[in-house]
């Protein structure tokens, strides 16, 4: 049943663990971070400064780790340990890395020394076997790939792939099987489709698409990686399995990426499509494209719109089973439902209606629930 703010009663009421913020925060505000079974964040205390702080999710568990200020972003976790760019006023801006405890809380590398610092991580990607890939930038090798594994000896540079200063810009990070997939430039195949499970041997090329090729939005499904890229101008969709041989264009179209749901992998074009992951075939759905989206009970909730707005949609992989599931805001205007979560049996999202304006709702899956 679709309902509008019943979920709020059945929650469990939260605990307090503490303050987020102090009447003299400034910039930059709280971030927040999972690592392992604890949850990081930070806090701008007026006698300390900015600070990061640990929660085990019990009050008695939630204190403070180490005061870094400037304090400058979370970027990742690997092996339970928090990665973060912070400046402490000696290296500059570099990675460092907390396991929750002060003595744990240390500097991982200083990729550029001196004062300046490097910038720390600029964009980059967690892997299964326990490495964080990611670009980093310095005076001697400019802009390329390095990986850690958490520790001061694991956190190291992966490959120059274009040698001396000069920049390879790696970026665009996703993820196939246990490797990180990017683009970078190099200076004979241009921008090419890159693979790396963290060590510099296993950092390789797998195919260039030249000046314009661009190859990113990375997303790995039923053992293939799929990714756009325009090497002769227009955006095409390719598959990739990892060698050079076995990268192909699929299609003249740009597929925009929704979500996985009981293997199917969804994605739009100008409607909603699916790829089966045991057969590998592609379906057209029709309807309408998905935006936000929820898988819930092997079906696929997303926010679609048509003549009655942006409204909630759902899609089981079959024409007949995409459809709207409810003109929540009747007519033309839009509920715009969002920020789906799953509790209790029930899909809990915010949309609006013109008699209660934005609320709490929830669904079992069906318009009457």
């Amino acid at each position: 049943m679709l309902c509008a703010g019943a979920a709020a009663a059945a929650l469990a009421a939260p605990t307090y663990l503490t303050s987020a913020s102090t009447a003299t925060d400034s910039l930059p505000g709280p971030q927040v971070a999972k690592a392992g079974s604890l949850l990081f964040f930070t806090k701008n205390d007026a006698t300390i400064g900015h600070a990061l702080w640990v929660s085990d999710g019990t009050p008695a568990g939630t204190h403070l780790v180490k005061a870094i200020s400037p304090f400058a972003t979370m970027v990742g976790a690997v092996g339970g340990v928090l990665l973060f760019n912070a400046d402490d006023a000696l290296h500059g801006t570099e990675l460092w890395r907390s396991d929750g405890t002060e003595a744990g809380t240390y500097l991982l590398a200083d990729i550029e020394p001196g004062p300046n610092g490097s910038g720390g991580v600029i964009s980059g990607v967690a892997l299964p076997n326990g490495r964080f890939v990611f670009q980093a930038r310095n005076a001697q090798y400019g802009a390329e790939v390095w990986a850690t594994d958490g520790t001061v000896a694991g956190t190291r540079l992966m490959k120059d792939i274009r040698p001396g200063s000069v920049n390879s810009l790696p970026q665009a990070w996703g993820k196939f099987g246990n490797k990180a997939a990017f683009q970078a430039f190099d200076d004979t195949n241009k921008l090419g489709l890159w693979l790396s499970d963290g060590t510099p041997e296993g950092t390789t090329l797998v195919k260039g698409f030249g000046t314009t090729g661009d190859p990113s939005t990375f997303i790995e499904f039923a053992g293939r990686l799929y990714f756009s890229a325009r090497p002769t101008g227009y955006t095409h969709t390719w598959v990739s399995d990892g060698t050079t041989a076995g990268t192909q264009d699929i299609s003249v179209e740009t597929w925009r990426p929704v979500m996985e749901c009981n293997g199917k992998y969804y994605f739009n074009t100008g409607v909603l499509n699916y790829i089966d992951a045991v057969t590998r075939q592609r379906f057209e759905l029709g309807g309408t494209t998905a935006r936000e989206a929820a898988c819930f009970k092997g079906v696929l909730y997303y926010r679609g719109s048509d003549s009655h707005g942006q409204e909630l949609w759902r899609s089981d992989g079959t024409a007949a089973g995409t459809y709207l599931l409810l003109d929540i805001n009747m007519g033309q205007a839009d509920s715009f439902p969002t920020g789906f979560a799953q509790a209790g049996g029930y899909l809990l999202f915010k949309a609006r209606s013109g008699a209660a304006g934005e609320e709490l709702w929830r669904t079992d899956g069906t318009a009457s629930g």
